[in-house]
């Protein structure tokens, strides 16, 4: 018998894939995360203690976007 890992979720408030679609959907994120360069994602990465918890590349980059001095760009347009 094979169990389904997928969960349906009723809220689309705490829906994971909604929040981070909501997040990069704009027109501004993913500009933001092409220019963030990787010695800030690692010295975030590093800072947060990150290493090893995880976190992938793209994760670690979304995260220190959203969390660095120009993240108003995120929502400029909301």
């Amino acid at each position: 018998m094979q169990e389904n890992k997928f969960v349906k979720y009723s809220d689309t408030e705490r829906c994971p894939v909604r929040n981070v679609l909501d997040r990069i959907g704009d027109k501004w994120s993913m500009l933001v995360l092409m220019l963030l360069a990787d010695e800030e994602v690692l010295r975030f990465v590093d800072k947060h203690s990150l290493r090893g918890q995880g976190v992938g590349w793209v994760d670690s980059h979304l995260l220190s976007a959203a969390h660095t001095s120009g993240a108003g760009l995120w929502t400029l347009d909301r």
